[in-house]
């Protein structure tokens, strides 16, 4: 008589079902720690700008105290006869007007010296150079040959180069020249006065 009996593998502990939501639980717990190493970093990252910034305002701080250190030196020091000055080292709005006015007019003669020997033509030759900072007027004399075709050229030149080059910052923006006619040891030549300024 054969046994009809039922074949049962003990050995299979866990399910597909239950390998999915094994997977699935250990999918959330990557999430769950990635998310947290992400906050984490951010909240370093904060700790130090925030550290930063307080060594920053902890700087301030001192030089402050330094400067107010040197002002109050300076104030011991201004006492004359026995006579006690307050000397005031405050900057007022006046003082910041006055000194974006000085700045705004400032012109960089260097510069300026440096780009018009460039534009003028060889053929011509710096003679001399004024300026006056209350006209806000740059003076220059030039030498030219007498040979008026010569003159001519070098006119145009100049003008040209002026325009092109010299007028592009905006310091100067008009100009005006004028030929004398001059004699040196019997030897004529042309003088051009250059009028550089700023209307």
């Amino acid at each position: 008589m054969n046994n009809k009996l039922i074949k049962i593998n003990l050995n299979q502990t866990i399910s597909r079902f239950e390998l999915a939501e094994v997977k699935k639980e250990k999918n959330k717990w990557i999430t769950f720690s990635v998310l947290s190493s992400f906050f984490i970093l951010i909240l370093l990252f904060n700790y130090l700008v925030i550290n930063k910034y307080h060594g920053l305002i902890s700087s301030r701080i001192e030089d402050t105290s330094k400067l107010e250190g040197a002002i109050k030196e300076i104030q011991d020091q201004s006492r004359v006869d026995d006579k006690s000055y307050n000397v005031n080292l405050s900057i007022s709005q006046s003082d910041i007007n006055t000194l974006h006015k000085i700045e705004s007019d400032r012109i960089s003669l260097a510069k300026k010296l440096e780009a018009l020997v460039f534009d003028i033509p060889e053929t011509m030759s710096i003679l001399d150079i004024d300026y006056s900072y209350s006209r806000k007027e740059m003076i220059v004399a030039l030498i030219s040959e007498i040979d008026t075709i010569r003159y001519d050229q070098n006119k145009k030149a100049v003008i040209s180069n002026l325009k092109n080059n010299f007028f592009k910052d905006g310091d100067f923006n008009a100009y005006d020249i004028r030929p004398i006619q001059d004699t040196y040891k019997q030897q004529s030549f042309y003088k051009m006065i250059l009028t550089l300024s700023k209307d």
